[in-house]
């Protein structure tokens, strides 16, 4: 017999789910955009993410794919879990996509969240916002009027709000091509969310997105490793402080772990 507590778990699990209506992938857009215009509460567009959050709208829908072009740019649905990127052929054309998804969460969480899922969310505590910011990826938005690209630095508005609107889709995530990247985080166990994040990427210049210290990526820029620290403490942080880490530990973070991620991407 199920113990009272975990029998009230999945009572409330049922229920959430039932609030929810999962559009068909391959109707969009018509059904779609006629789905998402129906009361709240009763048909959200929905794909996992890496936490279980039942009231929170999350506004995306796709099929997994992938495209890699002839410049080594590559195009990716947003449905597309972590594992599948992983296991990518095609997204090793850019070497850091699989090696930070297969750092995030657990097996089972890698098989059923979703890029697309990780990036509409926000969570700041996320892996991926921070490295798209990085290496410069491009979001491509649809809605009844037509389709607009979103750079990643303009993506993400704050917590759990990103430039997805109202009756509209995340449908696309263009990588443009290169391979000088790196990544570095301190998270909670080997499991965990981050607490601080920091992603680099060399092309002309080194470019550099940290997470955790605020509600979206920030983004910073040095002439090289050396000068990473001091360019972080240049950008004036102020993260939150929690149970975690207070915020005079994350800037220290940051500051560490920008200049790893940096290293690693020099190399």
């Amino acid at each position: 017999m199920l113990k009272r507590s975990k029998l009230a778990f999945l009572l409330l699990l049922a229920a959430a789910v039932t609030c929810v209506s999962v559009m068909p992938m391959t109707d969009l857009p018509e059904t779609a955009f006629n789905e998402i215009d129906t009361p709240v509460n009763q048909t959200i567009p929905v794909a996992p993410w890496v936490k279980f959050v039942p009231p929170v709208e999350v506004r995306f829908v796709l099929p997994r794919s992938f495209d890699l072009a002839g410049d080594g740019t590559l195009s990716i649905g947003p449905m597309t879990t972590y594992t599948e990127l992983v296991e990518s052929a095609e997204a090793r054309a850019r070497p850091i996509l699989g090696e930070v998804c297969a750092q995030i969460a657990d097996v089972q969480v890698r098989n059923r969240g979703t890029i697309g899922g990780n990036l509409c969310s926000n969570d700041p505590t996320n892996h991926l916002p921070p490295l798209m910011a990085a290496i410069g990826a491009e979001l491509t938005i649809t809605g009844r009027s037509g389709e607009r690209t979103v750079p990643a630095s303009d993506f993400f508005l704050g917590v759990y709000m990103t430039a997805v609107g109202q009756e509209e889709l995340l449908t696309r995530i263009t990588i443009p091509a290169g391979r000088r990247d790196g990544f570095a985080a301190v998270t909670l166990g080997v499991d965990g969310t981050c607490i601080a994040n920091a992603a680099a990427s060399v092309n002309g210049s080194l470019r550099i997105a940290l997470g955790c210290v605020d509600a979206v990526p920030v983004l910073i820029e040095a002439d090289s490793p050396d000068t990473v620290r001091e360019a972080v403490r240049g950008a004036h942080l102020d993260p939150p402080g929690d149970v975690h880490a207070s915020s005079e530990y994350r800037a220290h973070l940051a500051e560490v772990l920008a200049e790893r991620a940096a290293r690693q991407a020099m190399r």
